[in-house]
């Protein structure tokens, strides 16, 4: 039993008495987001951080596992596999967030709390492989956990969850997992609390269909706008709009590579610094190693209506400059013609800082009307990557049914 609030576990033995009880302890974070500042920044540390644990399911006669949650000002952005003395055999420390960032889903209104925030967990033998499922309700992903070795558990997969996933159960007699994902977001036209059934298989798994490089943790998300490398088609590139627009970015995307990989991150600047409200959904190349980039503006979030361009190609870890005399607003009006795509984005963050899954268009042509002063001129290629994006798992646990269509 977890005691949240006072970061300490109970032990009650088959009798109905306490057979031994612990505090929960803490942990050393390092490469975290620790400001809700709308960029991705994972150089961040914290020290001492109570578990605060709050889901809890036994795996064995001897072990258990906690979800680290937290509450107050504890949660470890973690799970932690115990001996029933109060032993850790295992803590994950910031891996298992690192895994959600890569797959694009990482919660960044929620960097100043407790980051992805796994909440709930549960456990089942699938096949006789030992599973651990571990629910991340901000991130709302769920991760699939092959813990046959205590001490070492291997990430199998990240399942894409529904919004906000608490409940999970296992249903390994016919082969099924279910979340029950507490977020309503009826009011926004969006999905109403829900419950999500996958069922486990063999094949490769369909998700993340990208995923940015394991040697390199690279924050990505909200993707809008691609564009085709014009001297390596499998190649592309991609733009963040206005849920990072502290740190607007240019993407690189290599569609050879099962899941697609992102395997570089270009922060578009502005005299020397990172140029901020921008709500970019267009990107094209200049055909001279730059980029052109178009920001549709958000008027919500007083993002006006601009035109970049971004020049010279910048290698990993530099900021593309975008000279200032290419910036101009324009109102609405003065843009028409467009043709969109949907494209799949990641996720964003919606307002109770959860993470929701993407579908929306993004302009793929904006023609100009006749107006004073320099404009851009932009038109955006679709890619197709010729191959669906899938990684090489031989067994895989696919969504296949959600309450939330009906």
């Amino acid at each position: 039993m977890t005691l949240q609030e006072n970061n300490h576990l109970v032990v009650i033995g088959a009798d109905g008495k306490v057979a031994s009880h612990f505090s929960a302890g803490s942990v050393d974070l390092a490469g975290i987001d620790t400001d809700k500042d709308g960029k991705l920044d994972f150089t961040g540390k914290q020290d001492g951080v109570a578990r605060e644990p709050d889901g809890v399911v036994w795996i064995d006669a001897d072990h258990f596992a906690t979800a680290n949650e937290g509450d107050w000002k504890g949660g470890s952005r973690g799970f932690t596999i115990w001996k029933k003395d109060g032993t850790v055999v295992y803590r994950s420390g910031a891996d298992f967030e690192h895994a959600i960032i890569r797959a694009g889903h990482y919660p960044e209104g929620r960097s100043n709390k407790k980051g992805v925030e796994p909440e709930g967990l549960t456990f089942a033998e699938f096949g006789g492989a030992k599973l651990l499922f571990v629910g991340s309700e901000r991130a709302s992903m769920v991760g699939v956990y092959d813990v046959a070795d205590l001490s070492q558990p291997k990430l199998l997969q990240l399942l894409p969850s529904g919004i906000g996933p608490e409940g999970l159960v296992a249903i390994p007699a016919r082969n099924l997992f279910a979340t029950a994902n507490e977020t309503d977001l009826g009011e926004d036209g969006a999905a109403r609390a829900h419950v999500m059934l996958y069922e486990a298989g063999v094949g490769p798994a369909t998700y993340p269909t990208v995923a940015s490089r394991a040697d390199q943790l690279i924050g990505w998300g909200a993707i809008s706008g691609l564009s085709v490398d014009p001297a390596t088609p499998s190649v592309l590139w991609a733009v963040s709009d206005s849920a990072y627009g502290a740190e607007p970015s240019i993407y690189r995307i290599d569609t050879s590579k099962v899941p697609a990989e992102i395997t570089d991150k270009i922060v578009v600047s502005r005299d020397g610094k990172p140029a901020e409200k921008i709500d970019l959904e267009g990107i094209a190349s200049d055909g001279q190693g730059g980029f052109w980039l178009a920001s549709e503006g958000t008027p919500r979030k007083r993002f006006p209506i601009r035109c970049c361009m971004s020049t010279p190609k910048a290698r990993s870890g530099r900021p593309s400059r975008c000279p200032r005399r290419f910036w101009r607003a324009r109102p609405a009006s003065a843009w028409k013609g467009s043709r969109c795509m949907t494209a799949r984005s990641g996720s964003r963050s919606s307002a109770n800082g959860r993470m929701i899954p993407r579908a929306r268009p993004s302009c793929c042509s904006l023609i100009p009307q006749a107006a004073p002063g320099p404009v851009c001129a932009i038109r955006l290629k679709a890619a197709r990557a010729g191959s669906a994006c899938r990684n090489s798992r031989s067994t895989a646990i696919t969504p296949i049914w959600s309450s939330a269509t009906i």
